[in-house]
């Protein structure tokens, strides 16, 4: 695992290729870690292909690719788009799309997959452009189209749920208005809330609620607009929006989430209309050039990889003077009181070990220093006599 703290290292290749490496890993977050003298850009982070703020190749020709982790990956759009107009869905590294075909080329030609697997239920799963077409059911191909019917019916008795998300978004259904006496309008097929071509509730108030097979769903916008102004956007259920914030109060509050957890490496992923920043990564409070938490009222907080963490200073400074020593998320100072009170009060820990006799720690502070010199962390040993 790469060092977070660790900067990067650019270096150019004789071909005018630029690269940033951390421990021979291509590795940057601020930033495309290969550039390409034609122009063509990669993200990488711990040596794989790697970006949820955009896509993480990005050609020269104008085509794009999405990664996370070192596989193609979007939920709220194609992974791929090339530069002659194809399109292709991928979730974890497989081709998969349930409300469409999976694979659109520039010639016309269609292809359905789910889970990596050519598969359509209520059709042919590939429409190639010559008007020919193939049946599919999890990347079993039916030739007898009787057969594949039969197939599909069985499935479908067998596995009512699994299928029930495909069949309510591809049907030609129309969901059915339930319009209420306090103005209140709901569209529903199935006794879920869904329509697909609008919102599913709208309110008296103005607001509106965009579902599909009943989850808070929209990619081409808020999946919930307020009458205030106050917008979120959801993806399959899940707060989700990777070109800025999640969610936007009326007050001026956002708030940044990436399937569900909150994140954001351009900044903090919480802003409060009242100051208070909070910055988070893969649903975690963490930073590693500045506090985590900066509370509105002066108070900060350093955090990383979800744990209070700092080894240059106090990890919690009160806006009253207090001051809280940690590391790896445990009270630690080798060199003074890890707890220091606004109104002078000490406190001694070692690895979150509390030491009430102040002998006893310089002893065992002094014996650390000497056994484990690597292991402080290198923090510069001072004269605790001094405190």
């Amino acid at each position: 695992m790469i060092n977070k703290e660790e900067k990067p290292k650019m270096g150019t290749l004789s071909n005018g290729t630029k690269q940033w490496l951390v421990d021979n890993k291509l590795h940057r977050t601020g930033g495309p870690a290969l550039e390409y003298s034609d122009g063509s850009k990669s993200w990488f982070v711990d040596g794989k292909r790697h970006r949820i703020d955009g896509p993480a190749i990005e050609w020269a020709d104008g085509s794009k690719s999405w990664f996370v982790d070192g596989k193609l990956h979007r939920i709220d759009g194609p992974a791929f788009i090339g530069s002659n107009g194809s399109k292709e869905w991928w979730v974890d590294g497989e081709l998969h799309r349930i409300d469409g075909p999976a694979m659109e080329h520039a010639n016309g030609s269609k292809e359905w997959c789910v889970d990596g697997k050519l598969h359509r239920i209520d059709g042919p799963a590939v429409e190639w452009s010559d008007g020919s077409k193939e049946y599919w059911l999890f990347d079993e191909r039916y030739v007898d189209i009787e057969v594949f019917r039969v197939a599909s019916d069985m499935l479908t008795k067998l596995f009512p749920e699994m299928i029930e998300r495909e069949e309510m978004i591809n049907r030609e259904e129309k969901p059915k208005m339930v319009e209420h006496p306090d103005g209140l309008k709901q569209w529903w097929l199935n006794g879920k809330c869904h329509r697909i071509d609008g919102p599913a509730i709208e309110h008296a108030d103005g607001s509106k609620e965009w579902y599909v097979v009943g989850k808070r769903h929209r990619i081409d916008g808020p999946a919930y607009e307020g009458f205030d102004g106050s917008k979120e956007w959801y993806v399959d259920g899940n707060h989700h929006r990777i070109d800025g914030p999640a969610i936007e109060r009326a007050n001026g509050t956002k708030q940044w989430f990436v399937d569900d957890e909150r994140h954001r490496t351009d900044g903090p992923a919480i802003e409060d209309s009242d100051g208070h920043k909070e910055w988070f990564v893969d649903g975690k409070l963490h930073r590693t050039d500045g506090p985590a938490i900066e509370w509105s009222g002066g108070s900060k907080e350093w955090w990383v990889d979800g744990k209070l963490h700092r080894i240059d200073g106090p990890a919690v400074v009160g806006s009253n003077g207090s001051k809280e020593w940690y590391i790896d998320g445990k009270h630690h100072r080798i060199d003074g009181p890890a707890v220091e009170g606004a109104n002078g009060s000490k406190e001694y820990y070692l690895f979150g070990e509390k030491y009430e006799d102040i002998e006893v720690f310089r002893v065992a502070s002094d014996m650390l220093t000497k056994l484990f010199p690597e292991m402080i962390f290198g923090i510069t040993k001072k004269t605790i006599h001094e405190s």
